[in-house]
């Protein structure tokens, strides 16, 4: 764990982070921001523990693109990004 200010952080994979902060309840206290692509370019969610993840980010994963899934349109983002 990485302690970066008053809040520790555990990165397990790029683009994934967890934040613990131990003074907050549980279910508002740990958030893990997930990014889909690129370290430098994807945008981070942020996921409470507990809270229900919408349809939109559980789909699309796979090599077939659609305009359906977060996936999908972050990676398209990207792609424009680096144009």
């Amino acid at each position: 764990m990485k302690l970066i200010g008053r809040y520790q952080y555990l990165e397990l994979i790029n683009p994934t982070f967890l934040q613990v902060r131990l003074t907050l309840p549980q279910a508002i206290g740990e958030v893990a921001y997930i990014g889909w692509g690129m370290t430098d370019l994807t945008p981070y969610i942020a996921f409470y523990q507990g809270a229900k993840i919408p349809a939109i980010y559980k789909t699309g994963i796979g090599k077939t693109a659609d305009n359906f899934s977060a996936y999908w349109q972050l990676r398209k983002v990207q792609t424009l990004a680096m144009i």
